[in-house]
């Protein structure tokens, strides 16, 4: 029997769905959910977890599905969806003061991004043909997306091979730094303000990736017995030249709807692995670059 609100019958309930009148549970378009147990009634079309009747990542509190298909994870402060971003692997979840939280999905962990919103938030998700000779064309003709998205270790410009003569966003110095200093820190949540000086103008003479970061921001979130890494960037005038008379007065900010050559890009670069793949990686920086 379906509820009732003034003498009339109430069709709606969790996650504003229309009540099936045959059965009283929630009509997705794609398939019904019963509250009472927190399930699906009929298998996952996406096939996302071991079980094909787990609902949102087991978290219908937070989690919010469109349609009964696919478990979307990125979502603004009242709860609507954005996006895709994380998978089934991470939920992302803007605040109201503008920091993002993010959860493990299947489990209690999660942990807070300050300012996250600003850095992720109407991003551009960025493919797997991504590349930094193609990111760096783009700020040259003042073409592309102003505000680019790389998720994910197993996208090619965060780990395109494990020798680390060139090894992607997570061989690069700035990242080496920051987990260094996550190690200092007892491996607490960790901010890494990149720097540069002339070993980074060395650096940025033998390797894409190095040249392409520069003096990017790191940061490295605990979850459990994961990280999430994140590396924010820009290109400028001022960050692409080591002509010391290039400030950052001669920047130039982009105009929606024109092709300004060498305006600002934004870049956020974001992976999620391991602690032991993280202690890995610093390691064999170690070894390779003699550190």
């Amino acid at each position: 029997m379906l509820a009732s609100a003034g003498g009339e019958t109430y069709r709606y309930a969790f996650q504003g769905q229309e009540k099936d009148t045959e059965t009283g549970k929630e009509a997705f378009q794609r398939r019904l959910w019963d509250g009472r147990i927190g399930r699906w009634l009929t298998t996952d079309p996406a096939g996302q977890y071991a079980s094909p009747y787990l609902g949102m990542g087991n978290n219908p509190v937070n989690g919010i599905d469109p349609d009964g298909g696919k478990f979307f994870d990125e979502y603004d402060k009242d709860g609507n969806w954005l996006s895709n971003l994380g998978g089934d692997v991470l939920n992302f979840f803007h605040q109201e003061n503008g920091d993002t939280k993010i959860q493990l999905i299947g489990t209690e962990f999660s942990t807070m991004i300050s300012g996250g919103e600003d850095i992720i938030r109407g991003y551009a998700h960025r493919d797997g043909d991504t590349n930094f000779q193609g990111l760096c064309k783009e700020w040259r003709t003042g073409t592309g997306p102003e505000k680019s998205l790389i998720y994910g270790y197993d996208h090619k410009m965060i780990n395109p091979n494990d020798n680390f003569i060139d090894g992607g966003v997570k061989g690069t110095y700035q990242v080496f730094k920051a987990t260094e200093k996550y190690y200092s820190n007892g491996e607490k949540n960790t901010l890494f303000t990149g720097s540069f000086g002339i070993f980074g103008i060395m650096r940025t003479l033998i390797w894409d990736t190095e040249h392409f970061i520069g003096k990017a921001n790191v940061s490295i979130y605990n979850l459990n017995s994961h990280v999430l890494v994140l590396v924010h960037d820009s290109k400028t005038i001022s960050s692409w030249t080591i002509n010391p008379f290039d400030g950052k007065e001669k920047n130039i900010s982009r105009v929606s709807g024109k092709n300004i050559p060498k305006s600002t890009t934004f870049q956020t670069y974001m992976y999620l692995i391991s602690k032991e793949q993280l202690k890995n990686n610093f390691e064999l920086y170690e070894i390779s670059h003699d550190e």
